[in-house]
């Protein structure tokens, strides 16, 4: 019988009492670099991040790499006070952090004058949307470099681009993170950050490379799963806030009265509330987010009018084309979603082409026949359309993002 971590009796077999060995007790302590273990082993590593983790010291150095293991809560270590104290006296001295990270990203960039990366890896659920977001913050705060523009009226202030860098955080996880689960904020696609930084360390420029987006999820999510997030606070906001200005009734603007139960695309889970997220409020904070990095309210219009046509054509169901010669041959349903694809993605004049494309596929160049679908290709052809629409989405929202932060290498 052994000791357990409370104190317990846990009988071990004569098997595993062969492969144990007498621990140094050094390892019993939380120690905050584990490089300074005596006996540094997968058991004595993981028993000093448990009792570090039930301190809420979730940070543990191992020489110039952070552990960090997500508590899921927000604890009290990201206040001002705490990164003032990094970036006052840098990581030295101090209990590992991303704070200390960064600061030693950051400063040893403008002591050698050469390119640095701050790599973070992990599974899903691991934190590491978090932990990117709060080492943006930190340098942005430690560049603080403002910029200012003149306007008619008066000076006013524009945008720095450290603000714009944070802001594009909402856009990219509203169109990009998703419930999974493990995780009710996973990244569903990889993300390469770069800021660029001028002789005194004030940031210029940046950009975001972005590879992988899941765009299997936009037409299946799996049991406990959601769809992407902006989905869901697209029907929250349209329902009960108005943003832009002339935006009139967003509900009926995008047609989405019908409520999200009713939609293809994100009900097959039957999971649309998510404790810790609150879709209107992340609505709010997106449309701000799409100001700062300078879109306008059509912009924003026109992004969201694709949101809805996505939605809108994954109620589109078909039925067998009682018309048609072929025995598998099938047609889209009578029902309005039809008209509202084709309205939201600016195809009202063509219809009809937008039908034919949803049924059947040409064949040949010059002399096109067109042969008509079964119900599991139409089916096919319908989910094929929406994540190419919401990749290119996607892909346009980095554009929109990159030349936003581009903006500063111009001197904007």
């Amino acid at each position: 019988m052994l000791p357990g971590p409370n104190k317990e009796e846990i009988p071990i077999s004569a098997a595993q009492s062969a492969e144990l060995k007498v621990v140094d007790e050094q390892c019993l302590q939380p120690i905050e670099n584990m490089v300074m273990l005596n006996d540094l082993n997968n058991a004595s590593l993981l028993h000093n991040l448990r009792i570090r983790f039930k301190r809420n010291e979730i940070y543990t150095n191992v020489g110039a790499i952070l552990v960090a293991v997500n508590p899921f809560a927000m604890l009290p270590i990201y206040t001002p006070e705490w990164l003032d104290k990094y970036k006052t006296n840098g990581s030295r001295g101090q209990p590992p952090h991303v704070y200390g990270i960064a600061d030693d990203a950051y400063r040893t960039m403008m002591q050698d004058g050469l390119n640095h990366s701050i790599v973070i890896s992990g599974e899903s659920g691991a934190g590491k949307t978090e932990t990117m977001k709060l080492a943006l913050q930190y340098i942005a705060e430690v560049s603080g470099k403002r910029l200012q523009t003149e306007e008619d009226e008066g000076v006013a202030q524009m945008a720095s681009l450290e603000e714009r860098i944070l802001k594009a955080n909402p856009v990219m996880e509203a169109f990009g993170n998703a419930k999974t689960t493990r995780n009710n904020n996973s990244s569903r696609f990889g993300k390469w950050t770069e800021i660029k930084f001028d002789k005194g360390g004030a940031i210029i420029g940046g950009s975001i490379i972005n590879y992988l987006l899941e765009k299997s999820r936009v037409v299946y999510t799996g049991e406990g799963e959601r769809n992407y997030h902006i989905f869901y606070q697209l029907l929250a906001g349209a329902d009960k806030t108005m943003h832009m200005e002339g935006d009139g009734n967003l509900m009926k603007r995008y047609d989405l009265s019908c409520g999200q139960d009713e939609f293809h695309y994100i009900n097959q889970s039957k999971v649309y509330d998510v404790p810790g997220i609150n879709d209107e409020a992340d609505f709010d904070e997106l449309v701000d987010s799409c100001k700062v990095i300078e879109m306008t309210d059509d912009d924003i219009h026109g992004v969201l009018s694709l949101v809805a046509g996505v939605m809108h054509l994954g109620n589109l169901e078909y039925i067998m084309d009682a018309n048609s010669t072929e025995d598998e041959a099938v047609t889209i349903k009578e029902s309005a979603s039809l008209g509202l694809v084709a309205k939201h993605f600016g195809l009202t004049d063509s219809a009809d082409e937008l039908k034919r494309a949803l049924t059947s596929r040409g064949i040949g160049a010059h002399s096109v026949i067109y042969v008509a679908y079964s119900d599991t290709q139409a089916k096919g052809a319908r989910d094929a359309l929406a994540k190419t629409v919401y990749g290119n989405l996607f892909d346009h929202l980095v554009r929109v993002v990159n030349a936003t932060l581009a903006n500063g290498c111009d001197g904007k």
